[in-house]
């Protein structure tokens, strides 16, 4: 449970500082094409992000239904 405990913490710090990062990032470089596509590949980053935070939170439980299931 540790691990997932860490994991998860790494993925809500990645999070936040995308969360700002990306914001930052936008305002400079919003004014060519590749800079949009690169703020939209971070948004899916930071999103993936904080999925795999709370899915990381969930594994262990997730990782015994599913034995069970088998």
């Amino acid at each position: 449970m540790l691990i997932a405990i860490i994991a998860s913490i790494v993925c809500f710090a990645a999070f936040v500082g995308l969360l700002q990062g990306t914001h930052h990032l936008y305002i400079a470089y919003a004014d060519n094409e590749v800079a949009l596509y690169g703020v939209a590949a971070l948004i899916c980053l930071m999103w993936a992000c904080l999925i795999g935070g709370f899915v990381s939170l969930a594994f262990p439980t997730l990782k015994k239904w599913w034995q069970k299931q088998a």
